[in-house]
């Protein structure tokens, strides 16, 4: 089922892999190359935790 089905009216439609993906490359390319590792790790734990995924 697509999620413009699910809900009709939301003016936007991406997935969490898709959003995921995108938040990741947003900050591949705005941080120096020390602290990235770091970031994406953390941002990866925080989408996780949010959305209730277990390793």
């Amino acid at each position: 089922m697509a999620v413009k089905e699910v809900f009709p009216d939301c003016t936007y439609h991406q997935c969490v892999l898709h959003a995921g993906r995108d938040a990741k490359r947003i900050v591949w390319i705005s941080l120096p190359n020390n602290r990235i590792d770091e970031l994406i790790n953390t941002t990866h734990t925080n989408f996780k935790n949010l959305f209730g995924i277990k390793d």
